[in-house]
């Protein structure tokens, strides 16, 4: 008899337990959030903020003149972290002391640990890139430094022109500006017709002084490696900085922050946002407006806008 009470008691235990999940997973404050994403969706559906896995690669924004693959994907991370395409400093001290890397960090949101990023003529580096500090050898203009506070590499898979002024690439909001492109720093290059990750990195790989060598493709074995991202081109076109750039654009545009807990939350687990994260979303969804700027999938957009 009692083992009968105890088994009794067990199963209303776990019918209780499962009601108040379901009240749990389903509150109001949940429903409240799913009416305000829905409203600020494109399509009237808040799926439309979902972002891609990042190996989805038929449903991540690329170039159709750099198509993602799994293997442009892997060769643009380990050129990414490559200290060895470093070979063109302006100092000899300088040489393979620096990276992508060096100013995109992960730990970091991929952002310099620091005011500034230092590439070229920067030693040291800290927890979170914070350490790094000019070489003795170097005066401050013979430096690779960035000017601005970068952008997050995360997400820029969706981002049409790039750095602040937008005036990297052929698409977006610099379709009919084609008369001044050659007046702009950097923007001839917008005449390739690529898009603005592409034209920056081409850009990038001269102005950060990194080449592509014999001794970074037979010395550190990434001859195969271009081989099978770029198996299509010609051997003349196929170990170039324009190459190598298109590699490391493949491979930022796999960076996505498809783990969030709000994407969690998109996915249909309630249970992956706090209290107050979802009473910050639904204020960033509602009354504040602030999706009417920042609106697509990776919370951002594409429009300029005077503030």
């Amino acid at each position: 008899m009692k083992i009968r009470l105890l088994y009794l008691l067990f199963g209303i235990t776990l019918i209780i337990a499962c009601n108040q999940d379901k009240v749990y997973l389903n509150t109001p404050l949940d429903q409240l959030l799913d009416s305000a994403l829905t409203r600020a969706s494109k399509n009237a559906d808040m799926a439309d903020f979902i972002l891609p896995e990042s190996d989805d690669f038929a449903a991540i924004p690329q170039d159709a003149h750099n198509p993602l693959t799994k293997e442009k994907v892997h060769l643009g991370k380990w050129l990414f972290f490559e200290t060895g395409l470093g070979l063109a400093p302006n100092k000899a001290a300088g040489e393979k002391t620096y990276s992508c890397a060096s100013c995109h960090i992960p730990s970091a949101g991929f952002r310099p640990g620091g005011i500034q990023g230092i590439a070229d003529g920067g030693i040291g580096f800290g927890q979170n890139g914070e350490g790094r500090t000019k070489l003795n050898a170097y005066r401050a203009h013979e430096m690779d430094v960035q000017g601005l506070r970068p952008l997050s590499v995360l997400n820029v898979a969706f981002v049409e022109n790039s750095t602040w002024n937008g005036r990297f690439g052929s698409e977006g909001v610099n379709v009919g500006t084609e008369d001044r492109w050659l007046v702009a720093e950097g923007t001839d290059r917008n005449e390739e017709g690529l898009a603005a990750l592409e034209t920056q990195n081409i850009e990038g790989m001269g102005l950060h002084r990194m080449e592509i060598t014999d001794e970074v493709l037979d010395g550190y074995g990434y001859r195969k490696y271009f081989d099978e991202a770029f198996g299509d081109l010609p051997e003349e076109e196929r170990y170039t900085k324009r190459t190598a750039s298109f590699a490391i654009s493949a491979y930022l545009r796999a960076l996505i922050t498809n783990k969030a807990p709000f994407q969690a939350y998109l996915k249909g687990d309630r249970t992956a946002m706090t209290e107050q994260e979802k009473r910050g979303a639904l204020v960033f969804f509602s009354d504040a407006k602030c999706y009417q700027c920042h609106k697509n999938a990776n919370l951002g957009a594409n429009e300029f806008y005077a503030l």
